[in-house]
C-alpha cells in the first residue's frame, strides 16, 4: 500500500471519530497515522500534521501530559517546514501553551515564550526557515 494514503486514510478517520464524539476511537487512529507516517515520512508536514491533531485529540480528553510531546515534535517540524507564520505553525504553538498551561508548567511556557521571541530575533538576521527549525526549541 502507500503507506502516505494510509496514515492520511487514519488521519481523516480519526478526525471523523471525534468530530462523532468517539475521542477514544479517534485517538486510537491518529496514534496510528502517526506510526505509519513516522516510519514512512520521517519530520515532513504530514506527519507535523498528525502529531498536532493527535496531541489535539489528547487534550480534547484531558490527556495533557500524553499531549505535550507530540505537541512539541509537532511545533518543531512546523516551524522548520513552514516558518512561524504560517497558520499551522501558530495552531500548534497555541496548543503547546495550552497544553503546558494545564499542567501548570509556569516553567516551560516561560521557555516556551523565550524560544518564540529567540526566533524572532533570528528571523531579524535573515536566517532561512530551516535554519532557525534546527536552531530553536
Amino acid at each position: 500500500p502507500e503507506w502516505r494514503d494510509l496514515g492520511i486514510a487514519y488521519l481523516n478517520y480519526s478526525e471523523l471519530l471525534v468530530t462523532e464524539k468517539r475521542t477514544e476511537e479517534g485517538i486510537t487512529f491518529a496514534e496510528k497515522a502517526v506510526n505509519i507516517l513516522r516510519n514512512h515520512h520521517k519530520d515532513d508536514c504530514f506527519l507535523a500534521g498528525a502529531l498536532s491533531n493527535y496531541a489535539g485529540y489528547l487534550t480534547v480528553a484531558s490527556r495533557y501530559e500524553q499531549a505535550r510531546q507530540p505537541c512539541e515534535e509537532a511545533l518543531k517540524i512546523f516551524i522548520r517546514e513552514l516558518g512561524r507564520d504560517n497558520p499551522h505553525t501558530r495552531g500548534a504553538f497555541s496548543n503547546m501553551y495550552q497544553i503546558l498551561n494545564q499542567l501548570s508548567l509556569n516553567d516551560a511556557i516561560t521557555e516556551l515564550e523565550s524560544d518564540w521571541q529567540s526566533v524572532d530575533e533570528l528571523e531579524k538576521k535573515n536566517l532561512s526557515d530551516k535554519e532557525i527549525g534546527n536552531i530553536a526549541l
